[in-house]
C-alpha cells in the first residue's frame, strides 16, 4: 500500500498535477457537494483495491480552496498504522473533476 500511490497512474496523478488544459472551471461546486464527490473517488479507490476498505468509512474534512484554484479534501483515517499515510489529500477542480489524491498533500 506504501507505493501505490506511485504505481498506479489510472488513479493517482503524479506530484506535478497541476495541468488543468481540459478541464472546465466555469461551474464552482458548493463545499458540501465537494465533500460528496470526494467520497465517491475515495469509495472508487477503495473497490480498486488501492486503499483499504476501512477509508470507505471516513468522513472528509471540509475543502479547501488552494493556491493552484484547486479544491483540497482532506481524510484522516486513525485505522492505518503508519502516521505517514493516515491523511489522504484529494485534489479536485472546481467543478469536481477529479485531479488526484496521495498522502502528501503536493
Amino acid at each position: 500500500m506504501i507505493l501505490f500511490a506511485f504505481t498506479a497512474p489510472q488513479t493517482f496523478a503524479a506530484s506535478g498535477h497541476d495541468d488543468h488544459s481540459g478541464h472546465d472551471h466555469t461551474v464552482e461546486l458548493s463545499q458540501s457537494k465537494v465533500k460528496e464527490k470526494a467520497s465517491g473517488f475515495v469509495a472508487k479507490i477503495v473497490g480498486k483495491g488501492k486503499l483499504d476498505a476501512s477509508w470507505s468509512e471516513v468522513k472528509p474534512q471540509e475543502p479547501k480552496e488552494n493556491s493552484k484554484h484547486e479544491w483540497v479534501v482532506v481524510f484522516l483515517n486513525p485505522h492505518i498504522k503508519d502516521s505517514e499515510k493516515r491523511t489522504l489529500y484529494m485534489f479536485l477542480t472546481l467543478s469536481g473533476e477529479y485531479i488526484a489524491a496521495n498522502f502528501s498533500g503536493k
